[in-house]
């Protein structure tokens, strides 16, 4: 179950066409482009779990009015996130009616064009709104750091091996590890200036950051 969910959280993500556009209502978050939207329920007091609606459109060119942008036209940012999930499927529903006044070619299957997925995520994986990611310089490495992870390759990796990529990689081991680290650099971006790769691992230690290694596998 855990795995789906994972799977549905980066669909949402990958779907957004870029450049992608949000819209930020009473708790609620959502972003979309040609190929899908997101819709995200933030944080509220009592909530563990935040649900989040995705969907993907595919349309190989035969539909006029069966769109994302026409799912999303009525939404509003004084909506909460039933009343802009509703909106979206209601609109969904009604393109279709639309796209086959329209004429568009029988062979289209209309009840496959869109799929809808809504699935219940960790509310300490979800951003808060304007906590974007943070990136700083280090002394010979750099790292960017965003609410709910943070990964740092070395200076000597090499991701553009084709064949085999070369790298090695830190990264957080928990959510609440990368929040640490996120508000340490948020504070001060200057925090690792002086800081060496060969340091860092010290570093994150002594400020309570929890890490795991990750290796390229030579084969």
């Amino acid at each position: 179950m855990k795995s789906v969910a994972l799977e549905i959280v980066r669909i949402a993500k990958s779907l957004v066409s870029y450049p992608e556009q949000k819209l930020v209502g009473r708790g609620f978050r959502l972003t979309w482009g040609t190929n899908g939207l997101g819709l995200q329920e933030l944080h509220a007091k009592g909530l563990r779990q935040l649900r989040l609606l995705s969907v993907s459109v595919w349309s190989g060119g035969f539909f006029r009015v069966f769109n994302v942008e026409n799912f999303v036209d009525r939404v509003n940012d004084n909506m909460s996130y039933d009343q802009a999930k509703a909106s979206i499927l209601k609109r969904i529903e009604e393109m279709k009616v639309e796209e086959v006044k329209l004429g568009t070619e029988p062979n289209v299957m209309m009840g496959h064009a869109a799929n809808v997925h809504e699935t219940k995520v960790s509310a300490l994986k979800v951003e808060p709104e304007g906590m974007d990611p943070v990136t700083v310089e280090a002394k010979n490495f750099t790292v960017e750091s965003k609410w709910s992870s943070f990964r740092v390759y070395s200076p000597d990796s090499d991701m553009g091996h084709s064949g085999d990529p070369h790298y090695t990689v830190i990264e957080s081991k928990s959510a609440g590890a990368a929040r640490k680290l996120y508000k340490l650099l948020r504070q001060n971006p200057d925090a690792l200036k002086t800081v060496s790769w060969d340091t860092f691992t010290s570093w994150l230690d002594r400020n309570g950051v929890s890490y795991e290694y990750h290796f390229s596998q030579w084969n």
